[in-house]
Formats: C-alpha cells, structure tokens, sequence
C-alpha cells in the first residue's frame, strides 16, 4: 500500500514540480531524466534500508533487481511524462 501511495501521490506530485526544470525538450527525455533520478534514490537509500544493500545487490540473485527497478521505475516515469505532456499540463503550469 505504502509503494502504491509513493508512486501515485509523492511521485506525481514531485514530477509535477520539476517538469518545468527537467532537462530535454520532450517527454521521453524528461521522463527518462526524472525516472534515472528516482532510481537513483530508490537504489541509494530505500533498498539499503531495508537491508537489501545499494540497488538491491546484497538480495542473492544478481542484478536482476536492479535492472527490474530501473526499468518499472522509467516504464512509469515515461508514461508519467508522456500523459503530462498529452494533457497540456505543462503550458497550464509554466503560464501560472
């Protein structure tokens, strides 16, 4: 429930605030840009403190939970990006 709430909500909302400052012109650059930097944290801080080590490499089974991370974190921050952008949510935003 918890990871629902995070990636709905704090996620979403922290996209909302950046996408203005995210680097590159289009949303598959921005997505791709804020989903690296998400992954980033997530593998710095959440995983080790849960005991998994840093992006999850003390879990036993490779680098498959790291790459599994990175890419269901850019699947959704591309997504994310791409309806933000179709919606026209950044001209409403930027007008402001």
């Amino acid at each position: 429930m918890l990871s629902y709430f995070n990636g709905s909500v704090v996620l979403g909302f922290l996209f909302g605030q950046s996408y203005a400052r995210l680097p590159g012109r289009t949303p598959l650059a921005k997505g791709t840009v804020f989903g690296l930097a998400i992954w980033a944290v997530m593998g710095l801080t959440f995983f080790p403190a849960i005991g998994k080590g840093p992006f999850a490499v003390d879990t036993g089974l490779g680098l498959k939970p790291t790459v599994f991370s990175l890419l269901m974190v850019l699947t959704y921050s591309i997504t994310l990006s791409t309806v933000y952008s179709v919606l026209g949510l950044p001209r409403r935003a930027s007008a402001s």
